[in-house]
């Protein structure tokens, strides 16, 4: 499925090409699509757009069902080619477009606004429900679900927040609140007990520079050299340029933020209204989200914060981690793929109410395989926890100490040491590059991710009990500086012997203001996830001062970081799902 809907952007988006591809094949009997264009909102200048789209239909008559199909950044509606066809085959209505600012539609790139694509899905809502061959739930009310991935799926999410005719969701790797994805804030606020949960703090963190820079590689790759007139439903604004397809307002403000480092507030504004976040309490649109644990982009948070919302609206919503994300392939990509289409065959074909029994567990995670080459093995909870809230049964603490030559060679035992950042953020730690596990590669990054000078770690004592974690750990640190802005990376690294690999290449960066000389105490989410911590394992907490694939700080500082507190893990507590057995719905589907 990521491979039809995920953002296909430069090296890194090309490494989601793999995860979520389905195995099984489409009927060969069924007919193939019929496009068309559909003309929808003109752009800011009043160009005229079409729609680029196809329509699949089941062989059988009858009214039927409609999934809209979204592509993700980069795509065009080809890329869910597969997925439509077999939705078609399961006997559904597929509508498949791509989205304005791609491919052969006309318009510009907006980063699903709700004043254009939004407003272009409820035009699709609309063409659906004026169709003689569409099952209505009452006059210009379609049965109809949609199904996105990365871009598709935030559209998914705000296409439900602002069109109660939508009857179910399934969005995969996106986003809640775009400016927070772009501009991450690992420090957090607030009890671990209150409703909320865990809250990053206002301040924005750092710029995740290097996605930023293939959203606009894969804007600038798509616009090709035919002229506007030469594409069909295109508009004027087909013009080439350096922004590519992208709106030139959006455009602007992200060169401003790569020039300088950090947002202006029209841009967060602009994230955040392009966001799922502002109208999640609306949905009531049965929702299943499906987030990566290798995912630079959209990590585990985004999802958690959109379960959240939905769960305090009593929206049903079940929550599906894989292992694979915008960074790699998913090793269960076919269950994934199951579990999507028994959503939607549950609240979408069947019609099931709102209060029934979800159709899948509402909380499936992934841990990682005991061979090379198997899939990870799966388990489920009746309901998803949160990322680190659980009760008190369901955590445990390790103490953390400063590592012994972290300093330079360094022996002596402390809970505190000092880091520089460099003139001009340079050389940059490398913790891992995005995109790098899914083309097969990879480095042996300790060496460059604690660069001397630029970090300080902290190590626990070997595990005296083996757990399972699942969700983010955290851990308190205190740190003060001569600038009034600390800027830091945090990583989570399991120590075998004297060697540390990271079982997931994500950093938690964090930006706190700070008063110059006096310390500042912060709690870090660490990147979330599952973790395996074996009876006489030894875990690192890295702190650095820069992190290559970020917009680093350039006037340069010296700091200290001190440990605080121990580290706090969240602990499984799932159920294993064995061989065959995915948990879902085993309800005798019914032809529809």
């Amino acid at each position: 499925m990521v491979a039809a809907l995920t953002l296909t952007a430069g090296s890194a988006g090309a490494a989601a090409l793999g995860a979520w591809a389905p195995t099984a094949s489409a009927r060969a009997d069924l007919s193939g699509p019929q496009s068309l264009l559909v003309p929808v909102g003109a752009e800011p200048d009043g160009s005229a757009v079409s729609l680029d789209a196809s329509i699949w239909l089941p062989d059988n008559p009858g009214l039927r069902p409609v999934v809209l199909l979204a592509h993700g950044f980069g795509g065009t509606k080809d890329s869910v080619a597969t997925q439509a066809a077999e939705l078609q085959a399961r006997g559904y209505i597929v509508i498949t477009w791509t989205a304005r600012g791609f491919g052969q539609s006309g318009g510009r790139i907006h980063l699903n606004d709700p004043a254009y694509e939004i407003a272009d899905a409820k035009a699709l809502v609309d063409l659906a429900a004026k169709r003689p061959d569409v099952l209505l739930d009452a006059k210009g009310d379609p049965r109809i679900g949609v199904m996105g991935a990365s871009y598709g799926g935030a559209l998914g999410l705000m296409l439900a927040g602002s069109d109660l005719r939508i009857d179910g969701v399934v969005a995969a790797i996106t986003w809640n609140d775009l400016a927070q994805a772009f501009f991450p804030q690992a420090a957090v606020t607030g009890p671990e007990s209150t409703p909320a949960g865990r809250r990053s703090i206002a301040e924005p963190g750092p710029f995740k520079q290097v996605w930023a820079s293939n959203f606009f590689l894969s804007a600038l790759a798509g616009t090709g050299l035919a002229s506007p007139s030469t594409k069909p439903g295109a508009s004027a604004t087909n013009q080439i340029s350096s922004c590519g397809r992208f709106d030139p307002t959006i455009c602007a403000l992200f060169v401003q933020a790569s020039e300088s480092g950090t947002p202006s507030e029209t841009l967060l504004t602009l994230l955040r209204e392009h966001s799922p976040k502002p109208t999640l309490s609306k949905v009531d649109a049965p929702t299943l989200l499906v987030q990566g644990m290798a995912d630079s982009l959209f990590g585990l948070d985004q999802a958690d914060a959109t379960a959240r919302a939905l769960d305090g609206s009593r929206t049903p919503v079940a929550v599906r981690w894989t292992d694979g994300g915008h960074d790699a392939p998913s090793s269960n990509e076919t269950d994934e793929l199951a579990a999507s289409y028994t959503w939607l065959d549950h609240y979408v074909a069947r019609g099931g109410a709102k209060d029934s029994v979800l159709p899948t567990p509402g909380f499936v995670y992934p841990t990682a395989a005991t061979r090379t080459g198997q899939s990870a093995t799966l388990w489920s909870e009746a309901a998803y926890p949160g990322l680190g809230e659980a009760p008190a049964a369901r955590t445990t603490s390790v103490p953390l100490r400063i590592t012994p030559g972290s300093l330079g060679g360094a022996s002596q035992r402390s809970d505190s040491g000092a880091l520089l950042r460099p003139p001009g953020g340079q050389p940059a730690s490398l913790v891992a590059i995005p995109g790098l596990a899914g083309l097969g590669v990879s480095l042996a990054t300790y060496a460059i991710a604690a660069l001397p000078g630029q970090s300080v770690a902290f190590d626990t004592d070997p595990i005296t009990d083996g757990v399972t974690v699942v969700g983010s750990p955290t851990v308190e640190l205190t740190v003060t500086s001569d600038q009034p802005t600390v800027t830091l990376f945090a990583s989570l690294w399991r120590v075998a012997g004297d060697q540390p690999n990271l079982p997931h290449a994500l950093v938690a960066p964090l930006r706190v203001p700070v008063t110059p000389g006096q310390p500042t105490t912060v709690r870090v989410s660490l990147p979330a996830g599952t973790y395996d911590f074996p009876s006489g394992s030894r875990w690192r907490v890295l702190v650095t001062s820069t992190e290559a694939s970020f917009a680093n700080d350039r006037i340069p500082a010296r700091m200290t970081v001190k440990a605080d507190s121990a580290l706090t893990l969240p602990l499984g507590a799932g159920t294993r799902l064995g061989g065959t057995d995915t948990g879902l719905d085993t309800e005798t589907r019914s032809a529809l």
